[in-house]
């Protein structure tokens, strides 16, 4: 947010720039008539309210949650202002002097910035920063100091208001990097264009210059608009994506070279009245927009940009417009405005309310207080002189920037050294930006596959590989399915019995003696082959009658023993082959002890040989495979088996299911055709969770009208699973289900575990996710949707199935709180609404109905109250009104109430009311909602125990 010289505020001393702007009245260059600047008091008095919006966002007032819009319009300024100087020396001048204007740029920025960050350093080593900002300033002082700041922020990830951790005292800082990077790229655009050779006249070439810059707003608020669908914390941080606001500055200054003043009487009043609604309309766009509007992206940043552009246009005019915004305040608070937007967030988050005890408006009054004397004196003491006076030429200017650099990162080494590690919910919270949890990766899935060649091909190498631990039983050239005689495709015919009527025992034996979890039985080629079921009967192929029964009751069979085992058997289905090579060399079956029985069995072999097919790949019609495929799928459905149709998923593979990289011989895999296989694998079994059907449906969330039908009944309680009985000699596992408060209960549960090793804990908390689903939301005054996989009946069916918990805790606070926007509602609405109250009613009996259904004994925890935001300045926020957590207690013991021996009640919330410092205890909780990992443990000693006794009551 810096100040460009031109137009010096009033009282300072213009500089050599200035004063050639203002020489320039009248000069011509190759037509080209130019207007002075000078200093334009109007300007200052932009600057002033513009950072005085930022002041009122950053103070949190509900009335300007778009008060961020200030540093819009200061980039749109920056951009005018610039350009402007720009234009003017090279029409003096024809060219620029580089050097000298970014060592404009630097005295006018660096020192104040830096002097700042050692300001924050110093605060810091005198602790007032927390750990976790102290760490954020390890990274952000490096980039801070390099004017790169806004890409750390995207390359960390970092989002501007953050929800689970204090702002770093320099995240401010982004915006001076977006300036800085366009000091630098700006004038290389400009003089590119304007010094090209060959181009034409000035005129020509200042025309051509517009119709860049009119492109390349285009193409920057086109990849705002498109990059914020993905990520807005991306778009709003990113150079490229608000270049377009600083571009435009610079477009109106290339309008307004040749005349900054409307000289005709009417079209200034119009222009000022111009002026007037586009003021009016930037100070609603403060009133309305979120950081989270998706309207903002772009069209938001666009209209502040070209409502900027009027205002600046008429405040060029003398008019009372003009007069209004040249104040004597504004005019002192727009010279002093690039340290009072400095100083200011440092002593912002310094200055908070619970450090003070202030109410908001006369904490405001004291942050003024302190931040606008601050500025003032560094202003006159450090702004002016090294702007104005400070004359360092060559290698001077390098080695003092050095050392002043060196001095800092020393001196945020040491205040950040040997920090703490990070928090539990710092640590959870980086893990996923979508999903954050802290579930340890599921136990390997012990798998048995049986098969011909193509399934060795898949699972050939035993062992563990990804998440199956396999072993891999596959005969090649032997079918699922035993009877007869089998054509080859060389030619050759054997009998079906002769070599593989014992590995079907094999099979059988290997699941007896490993006892996977799964057993995957996978289609055969072979089964595909023409037969011959007797000496009498005619040879056939695999779509008649007879062979189409034999193969479903063959293979039934087989299921059948497999299943006798007590091992799931998962069927799976055979894809195309397209296989070009005869069989190998089959060894001849061992000769028949009694000479007749040999004799007898060369006849037969003799007899089934007439007749048959001859050489042939049955296997590479795709009409048999499928016809094959349905018979499986067939078997499956009849034994109440899962069916896995592999088959249809390498028709999917991007290149088709011949794949030469993935399948060279058109029958088997390679190993990253096999890797691929393997993973789909998994990702199926995992997802067939054994969860009654009833309870998954009564999980499903409701269409969009039906949510706060009042009409609409309450989900009824299934049918009672038996509770999963609780032993002695077993540790019982511990699921634990909610938010990111959930997840300090969690892990405060997870060192008692480790201490007592009388629990198992799986830490399953869902970070920015709700129990009652669906639509939008208000959150410390910022707008926001929640996510698809907030959909709890998406992620507790694998939780219960890969864990299997004997004890389910169930917490969710803030988000069923908040300000809501639910599907099919046009308002805003929040617990107490007897709509809003009956919809989380109807949500919690669904997630405790989905959560026991597998026998697990659910347990709600009560919630102590709360008050948001704390660490960033918030206060009185709507969610944290008790009455709200009230409410929300008195709902949860209704549904527990609604599910007797099933759920029962935890009362946390009071026990924590009657703790030292009550459940707002700002040790315990410095946001105000989050627990510290100091604490959490001391929470633990007391759930843990009160779980288990209530475990044992159901």
């Amino acid at each position: 947010m810096g100040t460009a010289d031109v137009a010096a505020p009033s009282g300072s001393s213009p500089t050599s720039a200035e004063n050639t702007s203002t020489q320039l009245s009248g000069i011509r260059l190759q037509g080209i008539p130019v207007a002075p600047l000078g200093q334009v008091s109007a300007l200052d008095g932009m600057r002033a309210l513009a950072v005085l919006a930022v002041l009122f966002y950053h103070a949190r007032f509900r009335w300007l949650p778009g008060g961020f819009l200030g540093v819009s319009a200061f980039f749109t300024l920056s951009g005018f202002l610039i350009t402007s100087l720009l234009l003017r020396e090279w029409v003096s001048a024809g060219k620029l002097d580089y050097r000298r204007f970014w060592s404009r740029r630097g005295r006018r920025l660096l020192p104040a910035a830096w002097v700042t960050i050692a300001l924050v350093i110093a605060m810091g080593a005198a602790g007032v920063w927390d750990t976790e900002q102290l760490r954020d300033l390890r990274s952000d002082v490096p980039y801070s100091l390099l004017s790169l700041l806004n890409w750390h922020f995207i390359r960390a990830d970092r989002s501007y208001g953050a929800q689970f951790a204090a702002p770093s005292p320099l995240e401010h800082f982004w915006s001076l990097a977006v300036e800085q990077q366009f000091y630098v790229i700006l004038p290389l655009i400009v003089m590119g264009v304007l010094l090209l050779k060959g181009r034409g006249t000035q005129r020509k070439r200042l025309r051509l210059l517009a119709m860049v810059l009119s492109g390349l707003i285009v193409l920057s608020a086109t990849a705002n608009g498109l990059l914020a669908q993905g990520a807005i914390d991306r778009s709003y941080f990113g150079t490229e994506t608000r270049a377009a606001e600083i571009l435009m500055g610079a477009l109106l200054a290339c309008f307004t070279l040749r005349r900054t003043q409307v000289y005709s009487v009417v079209l200034q009043r119009v222009l000022v009245l111009f002026g007037i609604l586009a003021a009016c309309i930037t100070v609603w766009l403060w009133h309305v927009a979120r950081l989270r509007s998706d309207w903002l992206y772009p069209w938001g940043f666009l209209l502040t940009a070209v409502c900027t552009s009027v205002i600046i246009s008429a405040g060029l005019q003398k008019s009372i417009f003009s007069r209004a915004l040249s104040l004597a305040p504004l005019l002192w608070l727009g010279r002093i405005s690039y340290g009072v937007y400095l100083l200011h967030w440092p002593i912002f988050l310094w200055l908070t309310p619970a450090r003070t005890g202030l109410s908001q408006w006369p904490l405001f009054g004291l942050r003024l207080a302190v931040t606008l004397p601050c500025a003032a004196i560094m202003f006159r003491m450090l702004e002016n002189p090294v702007r104005l006076g400070l004359r360092l030429k060559g290698r001077a200017v390098l080695v003092a920037g050095a050392a002043a650099a060196v001095v800092v990162l020393v001196g945020s080494f040491l205040t950040t050294s040997n920090l703490d590690k990070p928090s539990s919910l710092r640590l959870a919270s980086a893990l996923s930006p979508a999903v954050s949890t802290t579930l340890p990766p599921p136990a390997p899935l012990r798998t048995l596959s049986i098969g011909d060649e193509f399934i060795q091909s898949v699972t050939a190498t035993a062992g563990e590989s990804g998440g199956l631990q396999n072993s891999a039983h596959g005969v090649a050239h032997c079918g699922l399915a035993l009877g007869g005689w089998v054509s080859l495709s060389d030619g050759r015919v054997e009998r079906d019995a002769e070599r593989c009527a014992g590995v079907r025992q094999g099979w059988i034996s290997s699941v007896q003696a490993e006892k996977p979890e799964y057993v995957l039985v996978v289609g055969s080629i072979r089964d595909v082959s023409p037969r011959r079921l007797a000496i009498e009967s005619p040879w056939q192929l695999s779509d008649s009658p007879q062979i189409d029964d034999l193969i479903r009751t063959d293979i039934a069979d087989l299921v059948d023993q497999l299943s006798a085992t007590g091992t799931k058997v998962v069927l799976l289905s055979v894809p195309h082959m397209r296989n070009t090579a005869a069989p190998a060399v089959i060894p001849d079956p061992a000769p028949e002890p009694d000479p007749d029985r040999e004799v007898l069995r060369i006849a037969k072999g003799l007899a089934a040989l007439q007749g048959a097919p001859g050489p042939g790949f049955a296997e590479n019609e795709d009409f048999r495979i499928d016809r094959y495929n349905a018979l499986l799928a067939e078997v499956a459905q009849t034994r109440g088996l899962q069916f896995l149709d592999l088959a249809t998923a390498m028709q999917r593979w991007p290149k088709g299911e011949f794949d030469s990289s993935l399948r060279p011989d058109g029958v088997g895999v390679s190993a990253s055709g096999a890797a691929l296989l393997r993973e789909w694998i998994e990702e199926q079994l995992r997802g067939a969770v054994n969860v009654p059907s009833a309870a998954a449906e009564l999980a499903t969330l409701p269409q969009s009208g039906g949510v706060l039908d009042l009409q609409r009944p309450l989900p009824e309680a299934p049918v009672v699973t038996p509770r999963r009985q609780l032993s002695p000699q077993v540790r019982p596992s511990v699921l634990v289900v909610g938010d990111s408060v959930a997840h300090g209960y969690g892990f405060g549960l997870e060192k008692w575990a480790e201490s007592t090793k009388q629990i198992s804990v799986f830490n399953a908390a869902q970070f920015g996710c709700p129990i009652a689903r669906g639509g939008g939301f208000r959150f410390q005054q910022d707008l926001d949707s929640f996510r698809d996989d907030c959909d709890w009946s998406r992620q507790i069916p694998g939780w219960l199935n890969g864990f299997q918990p004997d004890i389910v805790l169930l917490s969710s606070s803030i988000w069923e709180v908040v300000d809501r926007r639910f599907p099919g509602d046009s308002r805003f609405r929040h617990i107490g609404d007897p709509a809003v109250d009956r919809y989380i009613l109807s949500e919690f009996l669904s997630a405790i109905d989905l959560l026991a259904s597998t026998g697990a004994r659910v347990q709600v925890l009560t919630q102590a109250h709360i008050n948001a935001g704390l660490d960033q300045g918030f206060s009185n926020l709507p969610e944290s009104d008790p009455a709200r957590i009230d409410r929300l207690n008195q709902i949860l013991a209704e549904a527990v109430s609604l599910r007797p021996g099933v759920a029962t009640l935890v009362d946390l919330g009071s026990w924590m009311a009657d703790q030292p410092g009550g459940d707002l205890n700002t040790e315990a909780r410095p946001d105000g909602l989050h627990y510290t990992d100091e604490y959490s443990p001391q929470i633990a000693n007391w759930l843990a125990p009160e779980v288990l006794r209530a475990g044992n009551q159901l």
